[in-house]
């Protein structure tokens, strides 16, 4: 199963994933095969992906009592929106991390995630030719 075929970020399991990556690995090291280097690399990017967000998730979870400007949450953005083909809803996200009142805070963060799994729900490779 290659990058193509696995679901959307939202959907896939970390374990999953490195089943995956292991197998793809074991690919290229008996066969030396460039796609199946290119399948490890894009692979690893898509558990980086799962990862944040899931901080996101965790974000979205915690947000009516914490402060989750967090350098954990910022960088989950970063990475995310580079892999985007669309920036708002990472615009509403910071924007929520913001709100002063609890319940506006947990609301907007709650619908910017939800863009954020359409974005990534679509599927839809990023420009990686980009510096």
């Amino acid at each position: 199963m290659g990058l193509a075929d696995t679901p959307p970020i939202n959907k896939m399991k970390r374990s999953s994933l490195e089943k995956l990556i292991d197998d793809a690995t074991r690919r290229f090291s008996a066969t030396q095969d460039p796609p199946a280097q290119d399948e490890v690399e894009r692979l690893t990017v898509r558990l980086t992906e799962v990862h944040y967000f899931a901080v996101l998730e965790e974000a979205v979870t915690r947000c009516r009592d914490e402060d989750m400007r967090t350098s954990e949450v910022k960088a989950a953005l970063h990475f995310l929106i580079y892999r985007s083909e669309t920036t708002r809803p990472f615009q509403q996200f910071r924007e929520g991390l913001d709100s002063e009142d609890a319940e506006n805070r947990c609301q907007l963060l709650n619908a910017a995630l939800d863009g954020i799994r359409a974005a990534f729900a679509l599927g839809i490779e990023p420009d990686t030719s980009q510096p």
